[in-house]
């Protein structure tokens, strides 16, 4: 039985939408992901009494909620956040993925370069300054836990976490529902 400092927070990271990832460079959250990993029915049967599925993803933890009529926009648009970044970084990089270091500067560098990828950006925010929505999209991902920054790295260098196939798995489910839809076709007179 997991003592209740643990339970504890285990729960305040997962309560705040955020992710416990097995190859986090922080040491800590590695051993977090063990101990739900080694207790998680018991930890499921716990979170589940109060209403929170605990979710055990590729090489993530996370909670999840029925979606109520209240939070249904606010959960949409996460989805659709989430959505629009990961198709954004799959511009900047089609083998985006799990371990992949990169750094701010790359991105800017081919937002620079590439129109399509400029534009995916700007489609994110309203901002003129597709520099500020970069910032901002690093700042997201820093705070859900989907990238770390790299400490072995002199400059401000990001590794993607295991979080991030949450995002992948949701647009590429996206993306099959999408092709799975029968065409609508017009009826002419």
């Amino acid at each position: 039985m997991l003592n209740k400092n643990l339970k504890k927070e285990i729960w305040e990271k997962l309560s705040k939408g955020k992710f416990i990832c097995t190859d986090s460079v922080d040491l800590h959250q590695r051993e977090l992901y063990k101990t739900i990993h080694d207790n998680e029915e018991e930890l499921r049967a716990f979170f589940g009494e109060i209403g929170y599925n605990l979710i055990h993803g590729r090489e993530y933890y996370i909670f999840s909620r029925e979606v109520s009529s209240e939070n249904l926009e606010a959960s949409r648009s996460t989805v659709k956040k989430y959505i629009v970044i990961c198709d954004m970084l799959k511009s900047f990089n089609s083998e985006f993925c799990q371990g992949l270091s990169f750094t701010k500067a790359n991105l800017l560098e081919a937002a620079a370069t590439y129109p399509d990828l400029k534009a995916k950006i700007q489609e994110f925010s309203r901002r003129d300054n597709y520099k500020d929505i970069v910032t901002n999209i690093i700042g997201i991902l820093k705070t859900d836990g989907i990238i770390e920054k790299d400490n072995n790295s002199d400059i401000e260098s990001y590794i993607v976490t295991s979080a991030y196939n949450y995002l992948e798995d949701l647009f590429n489910a996206t993306i099959i529902y999408n092709e799975q839809e029968e065409p609508k076709h017009e009826i002419s007179e």
